[in-house]
């Protein structure tokens, strides 16, 4: 039987809430990614289609899921508002932001 919505968003709170109550994603709360979705948004969202897509395809066997679930939830973890006007800093985004969001992931949790 194929998760629930509600059990997908249980196990995300559940293996990220360490992720989710840090200080610096309360950041990610007031900077926008899409439209007007916050990155906080988004990454929990990433975070609950990466457990659909392993729930669908039945790798649980194959999957750590307090690891897929961290890495997706930190992923845009970049921790700046990329639309905001500041002399250009942030105009590589696109291309710099993987980056920067796994700097700052290392610098603040415990990641293997």
């Amino acid at each position: 039987m194929p998760l629930t919505r509600t059990q997908i968003q249980q196990l995300v709170r559940l293996h990220g809430q360490e992720i989710l109550c840090h200080e610096h994603m309360q950041i990610e709360r007031v900077c926008y990614q899409h439209g007007v979705v916050t990155t906080f948004a988004h990454s929990i969202r990433v975070a609950c289609l990466a457990v659909w897509i392993a729930d669908r395809l039945h790798l649980w066997h194959r999957v750590d899921l307090h690891s897929l679930i961290r890495a997706a939830l930190l992923h845009d973890y970049f921790l700046y508002d990329w639309h905001a006007h500041d002399g250009g800093r942030h105009r590589m985004h696109g291309f710099t932001h993987g980056g920067t969001a796994m700097r700052n992931a290392v610098r603040d949790f415990h990641l293997n």
